[in-house]
């Protein structure tokens, strides 16, 4: 049940896999707004990542930035233009 529960709270993900997401991901003007990692079996991991930036990539463009992290297998981007005018 704890396991279970882990998993549907989001809190499964691992934290030195997510440093390395963000690491890869935030390169010039990228920054990684929202993030979720789960852990889909013994060496597997899901991950979705928001993207926000200046000049937005295709989704392609960040999964190629994550490709030297292994255990990745379901991979989702969502990208986004930076808006300024927010405060």
């Amino acid at each position: 049940m704890r396991d279970a529960a882990a998993v549907l709270l989001d809190r499964s993900g691992d934290p030195t896999m997510a440093s390395r997401i963000r690491e890869a991901i935030e390169q010039n003007d990228n920054s990684v707004y929202d993030l979720h990692l789960w852990r889909l079996g013994p060496g597997h991991h899901g991950v979705i990542v928001e993207v926000v930036s200046d000049w937005p990539q295709p989704a392609q463009a960040y999964r190629n930035l994550m490709g030297h992290i292994s255990g990745l297998w379901h991979i989702t981007i969502e990208t986004r233009l930076r808006d300024y005018s927010i405060t």
